[in-house]
């Protein structure tokens, strides 16, 4: 019991520990969730960049609206899994029009994982859109669309298949 009541006075939202490097990382999040502005982050696969970017939008205004993870490495050349495009399978509850996954997380955030797998016209089209909303978070004018992104790769951005944000 004394064990487990110490682990809960150290955990601070999803992230456990009491480490330096543990306290930074909580310090980074505060930061970057009170900004607005695209996260890359990186590193190996399997340390953590998906509680990291979950902690970011909990710790954000976006807190309340929905987070959407996409894995690009499941995405096939000449497949939009919705991202930018509405498939026919994603559909607003109640109207039965499609979305895409852009539009559902309109005031909340998009995860974009292992975003250097996605296919090369993908790629390009979505460095459009995140250069847009950088664009307008720059100028101090509303993002279109309203949506956080926060996107991972475990590759050096010079050997991510191409993509290289602007």
């Amino acid at each position: 019991q004394e064990l487990l009541m110490e682990a809960r006075r150290r955990v601070e939202g999803s992230l456990l520990g009491d480490s330096p490097a543990v306290r930074a990382l909580r310090e980074s999040i505060v930061r970057y969730a009170a900004d607005a502005d695209v996260v890359l982050l990186t590193g190996p696969q399997g340390a953590g960049h998906e509680a990291a970017a979950r902690a970011i939008h909990h710790a954000s205004p976006r807190s309340r609206q929905a987070f959407m993870h996409v894995n690009c490495a499941m995405v096939t050349s000449g497949q939009d899994p919705g991202i930018l495009s509405p498939p026919a399978r994603v559909s607003e509850p109640g109207t039965g029009s499609n979305l895409s996954l852009l539009e559902l997380a309109t005031q909340g955030t998009l995860y974009l994982e292992e975003i250097q797998r996605l296919p090369g016209e993908l790629q390009e089209r979505l460095a459009a859109v995140l250069e847009s909303v950088q664009a307008s978070h720059e100028s101090g004018q509303p993002a279109v669309p309203d949506v956080r992104f926060i996107v991972y790769t475990s590759a050096a951005l010079a050997e991510a298949s191409g993509f290289h944000p602007r």
